[in-house]
């Protein structure tokens, strides 16, 4: 949520973090238990790209590909937290290989999906790999960017924030569990509110909503501006406080969010697959029958992303019609509902 979604802080699987987490701690001793301490650190520790700085440059498709060790762990372990029933086949370990892949004069070693079998397209290998991809979708969907969710992460990411301009050191997040950062989080009084309202379940509203009625120019506009901390997201959140306050609400910092996610979890499916013929690409990039189905996926994860104002709930209606004179649109549809 703090590095994905609200940019807050740097990603944790590189850099001094990793170093970190890796020098010291029981993740470390547990490493150098079965002997792979070394091997782990050479791995997530190279430069990218890491195809080029890896002596064995296909390692890192297992822990970077679409269809990953992460993807294949999260699916599950989502889907049981969530209570959806959503599951894959064990087989799908079965259809990786290491094949090799032409590039330009010379060839290089790389992690596949084996769809081809005797000159023909290896259907349960096919379906098998399309029902991941479905899978990562319905939990995009369903759970990734449903709205409350988005609500809530803004709400916990908004009280760091606010934490963090009163001298709160990010760094410390490093060592804590959830409860203890909320804890910490309740202890600053901007923080406090965000908290209590998630744990009491008085989730922020949707006040205003942009979608993919807007187009791909204004979409990745809005994200440009948006979606990473910074003058113009504060700045048009005090905006939009101050007119709430000028028409005689109480509204303050942190009662209004703007959240503008990224396309970062949106990924194609850039996955190494070799077909019936033995060609070795890209899965996205086969184009024909074997891979049919993928532009309705991807166009799926485009139809999903919404720009968004979180408002308490008192708010929603007022802050909307401020917002849209801010936010122009033709063909928005979204209206809150009556709160009360």
């Amino acid at each position: 949520t703090f590095e994905d979604e609200r940019k807050i802080i740097p990603g944790h699987d590189r850099g001094d973090r990793i170093k970190a987490l890796l020098g010291d701690g029981e993740l470390n001793d547990v490493l150098g238990d079965i002997g792979m301490e070394k091997a782990t650190g050479e791995i997530l520790l190279a430069d990218e790209p890491l195809e080029k700085n890896l002596h064995v440059p296909w390692i890192a498709q297992i822990v970077k590909d679409s269809i990953s060790a992460d993807l294949l762990d999260y699916l599950r372990r989502d889907s049981y937290f969530t209570g959806l029933e959503q599951n894959y086949d064990d087989r799908v370990f079965r259809y990786f290989i290491l094949a090799e892949k032409i590039v330009g004069s010379s060839t290089r070693e790389v992690l596949a999906v084996d769809l081809g079998k005797e000159g023909m397209v290896r259907q349960d290998a096919r379906s098998e790999v399309l029902h991941l991809l479905r899978m990562r979708y319905f939990l995009t969907e369903r759970v990734y960017y449903h709205h409350a969710k988005q609500a809530s992460g803004a709400m916990v990411s908004k009280a760091l924030e606010l934490c963090i301009q009163e001298g709160f050191d990010p760094s410390a997040l490093m060592w804590m569990n959830d409860w203890k950062l909320y804890d910490v989080l309740k202890s600053h009084a901007p923080g406090k509110t965000l908290i209590n309202g998630i744990e009491e379940r008085r989730i922020f509203k949707r006040s205003f909503v942009l979608g993919s009625e807007i187009g791909p120019s204004r979409r990745n506009e809005l994200i440009s501006l948006y979606n990473r901390p910074g003058l113009e997201r504060e700045r048009m959140e005090e905006t939009i406080i101050d007119e709430l306050r000028r028409v005689g609400l109480q509204a303050g910092a942190g009662d209004l969010i703007i959240h503008c996610p990224d396309l970062g979890t949106m990924k194609e499916a850039r996955v190494f697959a070799r077909d019936e013929e033995g060609v070795v690409d890209k899965l996205h990039r086969h184009r024909r029958p074997i891979s049919r189905d993928l532009d309705h996926i991807e166009n799926q994860y485009l139809a999903i992303w919404n720009f968004f104002i979180f408002t308490r709930a008192d708010l929603a209606g007022k802050a909307h019609e401020i917002a849209a004179k801010h936010f122009p649109s033709e063909g928005a549809a979204f209206r809150p509902k009556d709160y009360g």
